[in-house]
């Protein structure tokens, strides 16, 4: 029995004068930790990919989690990427983490205009007044392409990555109108030069005095 009564003894934890089992000590830790937890604020993004070759887009996410009745939402980033453009975006997905915590993610798509480093400065949010959270800073790289990449846009390959590429000019309903406009205004012209040949020329006069002559030809 003196063995069993030592390992009791060895359970008991003594604050401020009070006996307190260990097991329980260790529970009440941890329901403080996550009640703590529970009342954060939590901040981070992502770049994905962080380096793309300039024809291709890039995708950043700014991840938000809080507490479902605390009244904070990521800000807008349309203007935040300086000289990198937005192509779309914020994406919001909103996922329910527990009955009192919830995670926002909003997604901006980013497609760059030409080969180039663009830095991407911390995003803060501040609540409560006086508390903060800031996101890491990114450097999105926009590369050249590669001779493969090249020969692809070249060929207008669908894996290319460009946005819309302008269909070939056969397959343009404008060039086959243009087309079609020009051989009737030459056969038209050919049918002109060919009655005035016959008509023995232009006949004298101002294009009024013409125009009467013709008229009067055909009566």
């Amino acid at each position: 029995m003196k063995p069993l009564s030592r390992q009791r003894a060895h359970a008991i934890l003594t604050v401020n004068g009070y006996r307190i089992p260990w097991l329980t000590a260790i529970a009440g830790i941890c329901i403080i930790s996550a009640a703590a937890s529970a009342g954060e604020v939590h901040l981070d993004a992502e770049l994905e990919p962080a380096e793309i070759p300039f024809h291709r887009v890039m995708e950043y996410t700014i991840i938000l989690e809080k507490p479902t009745d605390l009244e904070l939402d990521p800000p807008n980033l349309r203007d935040h990427f300086g000289d990198l453009p937005v192509h779309k975006g914020p994406i919001r997905r909103t996922r329910t983490l527990s009955p009192d915590r919830v995670r926002i993610k909003e997604t901006y798509v980013l497609s760059p205009l030409e080969p180039s480093e663009y830095p991407i400065d911390p995003v803060t949010v501040t609540w409560n007044e006086n508390r903060q959270a800031a996101t890491p800073e990114f450097l999105a790289v926009a590369r050249e392409l590669t001779p493969e990449e090249r020969e692809a846009v070249a060929r207008f390959m669908p894996n290319a990555g460009l946005a819309t590429m302008p269909p070939a000019l056969h397959e343009r309903w404008e060039f086959w109108a243009a087309l079609v406009g020009l051989t009737l205004a030459t056969v038209l012209l050919a049918l002109i030069m060919r009655h005035r040949r016959r008509t023995g020329g232009e006949a004298p006069g101002t294009p009024w005095e013409r125009a009467l002559a013709r008229l009067d030809a055909l009566m």
